[in-house]
């Protein structure tokens, strides 16, 4: 196959002969020209099969560039290859003449090849067909598109491309159907009007209809019925359809538009932890001061029952409270798988050995309402953060038992199976008999928020935050659904060589500080910086709320045992002023424990990596702040507890 590059670029020439070598193409040759006129010169000379075309040349730019090599050469096949990636450039192009339309940095070798050769090969058929005047069957029968033929609503021919759609291999299993029995009802409303203009009118000049049909396999598959008109058959009126298989363009088109919704929900959700996790901590600190100090008070009340039932409802308030707090710190925890502020350690995992321990937490949730079918075949590890990953799962199963109304268990049933698929990834299959999702909703399901559930039942967060952890390990989640005949989640991750690690026994908490020391915090929220003094009472602590100020106070001489800092802060971080300290002061740095409402940067998170000090995720408990400061305390022997978060 000659192929004529149409390109001004020469690195991107050669990019595109290394891929299509590396793709094991050695039977293309490559011409290349740079500029629209050369390119027409060298088509004069009738020795190329398929031109590969840039749309924005020295001499001819955009949409006129693929118009001037049509006329020049009607019968030769165009492929474009551009850096834009506008739908309506796209669809005009191919409106234009143009075989197919791929962009730069988005397209495969084997996609390039197969365009190529597809272009080539439509271009064959069409001249076949041109030289054998054929009839109109053998005609439709070529044709890439998918073609059916109609009277009266029933399908009289279909062509191959049309039947390889629907998953049929024969043609004929289709013509003993109605098509409305190929039209799933969703797509029912839009697909009859239609049938109806081409009956009548024509749909030459119509905008393509997407609509869904169902395939052989029981899947559905979307395709775009692009034209349709009146037409002779076997002598009588008959109405045919053209039609295009776009099921896959579709899905990545929906994974495009989710992907775009995740990062602005990542850009929002950093900001919004920062700005909860800060108050958040000085409230859960002021709960864990008030109950210690009611706990020490105790002794001193008189003991009449009076006051024992006061005390007893003061530590009941507190109580609930402190859940109340525990909640929004989960809901923020949760907000911030989307800003990636709490990445996680990834090593090899056994999913089977994830999924047995999530089956057995969600047992009770599930047992009222189905029977519960476990099918775990052997398959590889994959590397993730266990706890992440079942997250996921367990959001998976909540959510596929509470499609199910309670009192039918003995009539449904939950399956998860694990299995490997042709690309060697890991595929886990939630599947349910439940009432199913609703094609309106199915585009939303994995938006932040969006619950089908009444107000108050869900916070609509559980798939948005599984899309969000599978999307971190370079997975991704699908979903096919019936309404009332249930629905299948499938994780799909890519699996990992390295052999799962022996569980090793948990560290020792680190032993109080042996001596009182002098500790520095410094934070620009005032009550944060009110807990922590009272939570430390074994020490010294000094507070201020700027780096500023830290840093006169490093610099005038005052000694630390400890600077107790938050990451980030206006006018001077903790990593600057850690950095100044690093100049001013060294052994001070090596003392430096960091704070963090949630707000990271890639600055701070590289940071972090390099200094390899102790850092606490806001809101903390005060147990986890006094350890993590007397680990400090104790100096650098000591093993520094990153990110240590402990429940209250």
């Amino acid at each position: 196959m000659k192929v004529l590059v149409v390109e001004d670029n020469p690195g991107d020439v050669r990019l595109l002969q290394e891929v299509l070598r590396e793709a094991g193409a050695r039977t293309v040759q490559i011409a290349h020209v740079s500029r629209l006129g050369d390119a027409l010169s060298r088509i004069e000379e009738r020795d190329i099969d398929v031109v590969l075309l840039d749309l924005s040349l020295p001499d001819s730019r955009g949409l006129e560039t693929v118009e001037r090599i049509r006329a020049a050469a009607p019968d030769l096949p165009v492929v474009i290859l551009t850096g834009s990636s506008d739908e309506g450039n796209a669809i005009e192009a191919l409106g234009r003449g143009a075989q197919d339309y791929l962009v730069k940095g988005e397209v495969s070798a084997r996609m390039l090849l197969r365009s190529l050769r597809y272009a080539r090969e439509r271009q064959r058929q069409i001249e076949e067909v041109a030289r054998a005047h054929r009839d109109l069957r053998q005609v439709i029968d070529l044709a890439p598109e998918g073609i059916v033929i109609l009277r009266d609503g029933k399908p009289l021919y279909v062509n191959r491309a049309f039947a390889r759609s629907l998953g049929f291999p024969e043609e004929g299993r289709i013509l003993t159907r109605s098509f409305t029995e190929l039209v799933h009802p969703d797509s029912q409303a839009e697909v009859a009007p239609l049938v109806k203009d081409a009956e009548e009118g024509g749909l030459a000049d119509a905008a393509p209809v997407t609509a869904r049909f169902f395939c052989r396999a029981g899947d559905v598959v979307t395709l775009e019925i692009l034209r349709g008109g009146s037409v002779q058959f076997e002598g009588e009126p008959a109405t045919m359809l053209a039609t295009r298989d776009v099921t896959e363009r579709e899905r990545l088109r929906a994974r495009m538009v989710l992907s775009d919704r995740m990062a602005t929900v990542g850009t929002m959700a950093g900001g919004v932890a920062h700005a909860i996790n800060n108050p958040l901590a000085s409230v859960l600190g002021f709960l864990s001061f008030v109950e210690d100090e009611l706990l020490r008070l105790e002794p001193d009340v008189a003991p009449t029952p009076t006051t024992r039932a006061r005390l007893a409802r003061v530590r009941e308030v507190l109580g609930r409270a402190r859940d109340n707090a525990d909640r929004v710190r989960s809901a923020v925890q949760n907000l911030m798988v989307f800003s990636g502020a709490d990445a996680a350690k990834l090593v090899p995992v056994d999913v089977r050995r994830v999924l047995e321990r999530v089956v057995a937490l969600a047992e009770n949730e599930v047992r009222h309402r189905a029977r519960l079918r476990l099918s775990l075949a052997p398959i590889p590890p994959v590397e993730a953060d266990e706890a992440r990953l079942g997250q996921v799962f367990l959001n998976l199963l909540i959510n596929a038992a509470q499609a199910i109304p309670e009192g039918k268990a003995g009539k449904n049933e939950i399956s998860v199976a694990t299995k490997t698929d042709q690309q060697g990834r890991i595929v886990v299959e939630v599947r349910d008999t439940g009432v199913g999702i609703r094609r309106e909703i199915m585009d939303r399901i994995f938006d932040p928020f969006f619950t089908a559930r009444p107000v108050g039942m869900a916070t609509g967060l559980g798939l948005s935050i599984s899309y969000g952890i599978v999307s971190s390990l370079g997975g991704e989640i699908e979903v096919e659904s019936q309404v009332g005949r249930g629905s299948v989640f499938r994780v799909i991750l890519p699996p990992t060589a390295k052999a799962v690690p022996i569980e090793e026994m948990p560290a020792a908490s680190p032993p109080r500080a042996p001596r009182r020391a002098s500790v520095l915090v410094v934070d620009d929220e005032e009550d944060l910086g009110v807990v922590l003094e009272m939570a430390l009472p074994e020490h010294d602590v000094a507070w201020v709320q700027s780096g500023k100020e830290a840093l006169e106070r490093i610099r005038a001489g005052e000694h630390y045992d400890v600077v107790l800092t938050d990451l980030m802060m206006p006018n001077m971080t903790g990593m600057e002023l850690h950095e100044e300290a690093v100049r001013t002061s060294p052994d001070l740095a090596d003392r430096f424990v960091f704070m963090t409402g949630g707000a990271f940067t890639p600055r701070a998170r590289d940071f972090l990596e390099r200094v390899g000090r102790p850092w606490l995720q806001k809101p903390f408990d005060l147990g986890s702040l006094r350890d993590v400061v007397n680990a400090a305390v104790l100096g650098p022997s000591t093993p520094p507890q990153q990110g240590a978060s402990s429940p209250s």
